[in-house]
């Protein structure tokens, strides 16, 4: 369920209560804010019933982390934003799960908004990880609340060089398998997986659309990507990084959408 028009506080879509679902943070510049369509449905569910951080998880959302973690020494946050009504995200960035934000920002580049949520601290980061059912910092969920679709990059532990495709859309996710094959990258459906992607609070889902896109990558490919993923190896990608990159880009075109309206309220 898709709307265009941001409820009243209070006013309930589907049986979900709505309260402050996307405020508009102050430092995102307003020009930017042309296209605001959010699927309040998944976003209020996220929000009024969120779900229990996995079992792995330090903390149980962003709230909780930003109590004992300072920003600038143990995480940082990068974001642009783009007109294209896609955005590209990794929330378990820097050292969490490394060489997942630069593939993002590879991805992004200067097309389709990008975000990522990054560990900095010396070591550690892991405890920083938040499970993307329940991530809910600020920046991050207005991004999402001006994006129609969503492509959340995350990494796995495989070895093998393999990315696993999940989330609600199907139609966008078999145009990037096919796009990630036809460049020699392999790439197979995470359907049936333990990282689906299917759950409607995900935060890839809670778009536009109603329906994004997860990619699990796994270290073996990741590791091919850059020198090494090291933070300093990171610095230094390979031609890999620019065709797989390249691939993906090739695969969300078609979804870029025009922006014709304003459908935002309370900017002022």
């Amino acid at each position: 369920m898709s709307l265009s028009r941001k409820p009243p506080a209070g006013e309930t879509i589907g049986g979900f209560l709505l309260w402050n679902v996307c405020p508009i943070h102050p430092i995102i510049p307003h020009a930017v804010t042309t296209h605001y369509i959010v699927n309040f449905r998944s976003l209020s569910f996220q929000l009024n019933n969120p779900a229990q951080k996995d079992e792995m998880d330090n903390y149980r959302q962003f709230e909780h982390l930003r109590e004992f973690e300072k920003e600038g020494v143990d995480y940082r946050i990068r974001w642009r934003v783009q007109d294209s009504g896609i955005a590209i995200l990794s929330i378990h960035g820097g050292d969490i799960e490394p060489g997942t934000s630069e593939i993002a920002d590879a991805v992004a580049g200067s097309e389709y908004t990008f975000y990522a949520f990054e560990g900095i601290k010396r070591a550690g980061n892991r405890v920083l990880h938040i499970t993307s059912t329940v991530f809910n910092e600020p920046i991050g969920l207005e991004i999402v609340c001006l994006s129609e679709i969503i492509l959340t990059i995350h990494g796995c532990h495989e070895t093998e060089a393999i990315v696993y495709l999940g989330g609600m859309d199907h139609e966008l996710r078999k145009r990037i398998q096919q796009r990630l094959n036809s460049a020699g990258f392999g790439a197979v459906d995470n359907d049936g997986s333990k990282f689906p992607g299917r759950d409607p609070a995900n935060i890839c889902n809670i778009c536009g659309r109603g329906m994004g896109i997860q990619l699990e990558i796994s270290r073996g490919l990741r590791a091919q990507l850059f020198k090494d993923l090291t933070p300093q190896g990171r610095q230094f990608p390979t031609e890999d990084l620019n065709r797989f990159a390249r691939a993906i880009q090739d695969a969300l075109e078609p979804f870029k959408l025009p922006i014709t309206e304003i459908v935002c309220e309370g900017l002022d």
